[in-house]
């Protein structure tokens, strides 16, 4: 199975930092079909905008994003979410965005991955830390995983530019999604493909006193 991971917002916790974080993830047992069609799709696109490269959801239009979510709703896949109100967050975990990031990956893998088809994950992740902060990402949910599975035989974790994976830009979409609803309450993208969400969390749902 081959895991899709990408993030929206940031963990920072100054007045100039984001309100939300959201990580999603795309699982999808061949991602080539995926792939070819995005492809295609972006092939259309060029013939009347050659400078159409990446996929971004911040960046499309309100049609792009919809023809895309349009796409990965199509295809034969699954869909998770983690959610956080950084204003819900205890201050003594404003420092530790490290292991707040890995917790939260730790928690949606938890329930998304309860039944893994095969005894081999690759997990894609979008380049995120420096070399020394992804190798602690990659043990702490290398043992994570391994603990949730006990047939798992072989966990791959890569990190890599979304600009190298069209996969990657469509989890861009799905997390776009997600964040959308949450900070605009408005569920229009979302709606496109919420019958493929299997797992969906907000974390510090309440209102912490401390």
């Amino acid at each position: 199975m081959y895991i899709y991971l990408d993030e929206s917002g940031d963990l920072g916790f100054t007045k100039k930092s984001s309100k939300h974080f959201v990580i999603a993830v795309l699982a999808i047992t061949d991602p080539i079909t995926l792939r070819r069609r995005l492809r295609k799709y972006r092939m259309k696109l060029r013939k009347k905008d050659k400078r159409i490269a990446e996929f971004k959801f911040n960046r499309a239009s309100p049609k792009i994003r919809t023809e895309i979510l349009e796409i990965i709703n199509a295809e034969n896949l699954s869909l998770g979410f983690v959610y956080l109100n950084k204003d819900r967050v205890y201050p003594r975990l404003h420092d530790k965005k490290r292991e707040l990031y890995a917790y939260m990956t730790r928690r949606l893998m938890d329930k998304f991955l309860f039944e893994p088809d095969d005894s081999q994950i690759t997990l894609i992740v979008d380049r995120l830390f420096a070399r020394s902060g992804r190798d602690n990402f990659d043990t702490y949910i290398d043992r994570n995983i391994r603990k949730m599975f006990e047939s798992l035989r072989k966990i791959e974790i890569k990190h890599i530019s979304s600009e190298q994976d069209l996969c990657l830009q469509a989890v861009d979409f799905v997390c776009g999604a997600v964040s959308y609803k949450y900070r605009h309450n408005d569920s229009r993208y979302f709606d496109i493909i919420k019958k493929k969400f299997r797992e969906k969390q907000e974390l510090f749902s309440r209102v912490k006193s401390r």
